[in-house]
């Protein structure tokens, strides 16, 4: 009841108060202000209650005349109407009676089956790298017809005959066999010297492996240079491709020293490299093949090419020294040797050449190096500060370098070259403490600084945005401190690089 009370005060009284402030709309404005129930009143929402008369108890306020649209002013309760906060009734619920609890019979926890774990995968096989496969056709033909273009009845235009001898090699393995007749008898027959010598060239290119391609190469390039006159490039590339075979070219080293007289000091070059590689034993116990070690000391002593004395030397080196049957006859086969190499050195007048002249002596002797007075490792060492060539002190450090272990007693010199501005002797001083190994360990700060990048070359002013030091410096010195620490040992195999 009293809360329909409450709601006929908020309804019926706004209906009241509208309907006043409608009939007295064009009342005076000297009226005094609305109170903050009217303006609520008015606020108030409208409703479809009929009326009620409010009850004796509540005296209500003379009725304002309504005037102008009052000001919204915030809305705070009326202390001149007091209302009271409604009481909550309780909430009337139907009594039950309260019910024994439900017998209910346990049931086991449901488990799922547990499922067979799968059987792991087996791992997928490593893939082999696919192999690679040579062309069956090369600018449209095959094996066969590029042959038939080598003879000159079926290609009588010389340049497409040297331009089928170029296609052979891209054939691959699979072109050695048939193409072997086919290329000896350019060498032979052709009437071009040009396409002659690219048949010379190719034959040494077809990478014939197996005695029934490899004699008759020799034996052509022998032909062609025993019957070729001096002066020829055609003698040239005959040695230089004879020398591509290495020891299975030794039947021909008497062609070979036959060109050693040539005019063209490029061709007698090439007959003391040739020799010194196709000379060499073939095994570790083998013995040097006498006639070779004779040309190239004969050559030594007499050649007026410095480039030729220096492939003699370089060719001796690769020789070596004479086996002979019995130790005890070494001093006197050396001697053989040393009497030209001794020759020379007292004549010899180009600094670089005499710096191998004096490690060849060494190589063969070494007893030289406790002779005061030859002393020619302290005269290599010497070398290494030669002021006025620095071609002169990188041959003193590589001679220091093929001495390896011999050549402790001048590492002070080979120091020095750490501090060169030229970068290659600075490399060539590294390479040469690697091989002297362990007894360079007094090097290992220095080289630790080269490492970390002491001797990085300088930025210069015009370099491009994306310019980087070299950094083939900290790499060798990081091989030489391996070396020289112990970590690896000359003739140790390097490890496979990841791909």
């Amino acid at each position: 009841m009293r809360s329909f009370r409450r709601k006929w005060l908020s309804g019926g009284l706004v209906v009241a108060l509208g309907a006043a402030g409608c009939s007295k709309a064009n009342a005076p404005l000297a009226q005094p202000a609305p109170t903050p129930v009217a303006v609520a009143a008015e606020q108030a929402p409208s409703t479809s209650i009929d009326p009620v008369p409010p009850p004796e108890t509540l005296e209500l306020q003379p009725k304002p005349e309504v005037g102008p649209t009052p000001t919204i002013r915030p809305m705070i309760p009326s202390p001149l109407i007091p209302i009271a906060e409604p009481k909550p009734e309780p909430v009337k619920r139907p009594i039950v009676g309260v019910q024994p609890p439900i017998a209910v019979e346990p049931q086991p926890p449901k488990v799922d089956p547990v499922k067979p774990a799968d059987p792991p995968k087996p791992a997928d096989p490593p893939k082999e790298p696919k192999k690679f496969e040579y062309p069956k056709y090369v600018d449209g033909k095959d094996l066969k017809t590029w042959l038939l273009q080598l003879n000159a009845l079926n290609q009588p235009d010389p340049q497409q005959r040297e331009f089928a001898l170029k296609s052979l090699p891209q054939f691959g393995p699979d072109a050695r066999k048939p193409a072997i007749l086919p290329i000896t008898e350019l060498i032979y027959k052709d009437p071009d010297p040009g396409v002659r010598i690219v048949a010379i060239t190719i034959i040494s290119s077809m990478g014939f492996d197996i005695d029934d391609q490899v004699k008759p190469a020799v034996s052509a390039l022998r032909t062609c240079l025993a019957n070729t006159g001096s002066a020829s490039i055609v003698r040239l590339y005959c040695v230089r491709s004879l020398m591509s075979f290495g020891q299975e070219a030794v039947a021909a080293i008497p062609e070979i020293r036959g060109a050693g007289s040539d005019a063209s000091w490029e061709t007698r070059q090439a007959v003391a490299t040739a020799l010194g590689r196709i000379g060499a034993p073939a095994t570790e116990k083998g013995k040097p093949n006498d006639a070779a070690a004779k040309y190239l000391l004969n050559s030594l002593l007499k050649d007026v090419c410095t480039g030729v004395r220096m492939e003699a030397i370089h060719g001796l080196l690769a020789i070596g020294p004479p086996k002979p049957d019995k130790p005890e006859e070494y001093i006197k086969d050396i001697k053989l040797y040393l009497e030209p190499v001794e020759a020379r050195i007292k004549v010899e007048k180009d600094k670089g050449v005499l710096c191998w002249l004096y490690l060849l002596n060494i190589m063969y002797d070494d007893r030289v190096l406790v002779d005061k007075e030859k002393d020619y490792l302290k005269k290599i060492a010497n070398f290494i500060k030669y002021p006025d060539s620095p071609m002169v002190r990188m041959h003193a450090i590589n001679a220091c370098s093929a001495l390896g272990a011999k050549a402790a007693p001048v590492i002070p010199q080979i120091a020095d070259a750490l501090n060169y501005a030229e970068p290659e002797l600075v490399v060539a001083a590294m390479s040469a403490l690697a091989q002297i190994g362990p007894e360079a360990r007094g090097l290992l700060p220095e080289l630790e600084k080269i490492k970390a990048g002491s001797k990085d070359p300088v930025k210069p002013p015009d370099a491009p945005k994306d310019w980087k030091p070299d950094t083939t410096l900290r790499l060798v010195a990081e091989d030489a401190i391996l070396y020289i620490s112990g970590k690896k040992k000359l003739g140790d195999p390097e490890p496979k690089k990841e791909k």
